[in-house]
């Protein structure tokens, strides 16, 4: 999950596998695949950097075991 603050400085998580679509208008609005939207105080590149920094953490955690294994031969 990301976290992110509504326009009403409340905190909220979204699960990043659920985002279709980010838009700047003027706000940032985010459109997940339940046809939820959500309007967020981060801009569009904070969202895409909070994205990429999510699945950055998971593909670095399905690599290390394999690392792991390489190690041991």
């Amino acid at each position: 999950m990301i976290p992110l603050t509504l326009l009403d400085d409340q905190p909220c998580w979204i699960n990043p596998d659920h985002i279709l679509m980010i838009e700047a208008r003027p706000d940032t609005l985010i459109r997940l695949s339940n046809g939820e939207k959500w309007i967020v105080k981060e801009s569009v590149q904070a969202v895409q950097e909070a994205f990429l920094a999510y699945k950055r953490a998971c593909f670095t955690a399905l690599m290390l075991p394999l690392a792991h294994d390489a190690s041991d031969d």
